[in-house]
């Protein structure tokens, strides 16, 4: 498969809509997160098969194997953090804690050896 995702909305449909649960369909951002932006350089670096994506049919983690490292290398980079992550802030009282799908997306790639530390080292 080549490795470049054909367009921005293909993209969304991939990474967004599977798993982010905060996608809004609605709402035209101009902003990505850092992990969709970062997924698309891997794709387009061809440190990322979409094929390799489209077979992650699980999109919840009950373990965070990767948490330090992504805190580091994602999450401090991400313009969302501007006001605030609820995934990392303590006084988050909605729904259940859970990280955008750029985290989940990750951590699921990486824990499969489909991408390794050192692709997203950079």
């Amino acid at each position: 498969m080549r490795g470049v995702l054909v367009n921005k909305n293909e993209a969304i449909n991939i990474i967004c809509k599977n798993f982010c649960r905060f996608y809004k369909p609605e709402k035209d951002e101009a902003l990505a997160c850092r992990g969709f932006d970062l997924v698309l350089n891997l794709v387009s670096e061809e440190k990322i098969n979409e094929a390799r994506i489209s077979e992650i049919t699980d999109f919840t983690l009950s373990a965070y194997p990767f948490d330090e490292f992504l805190k580091e290398h994602l999450c401090k980079k991400c313009d969302f953090v501007i006001d605030g992550c609820s995934f990392r802030d303590d006084s988050y009282h909605g729904e259940k804690k859970t990280p955008c799908g750029g985290y989940i997306l990750l951590t699921k790639l990486l824990s499969k050896g489909v991408l390794a530390v050192k692709d997203i080292k950079k």
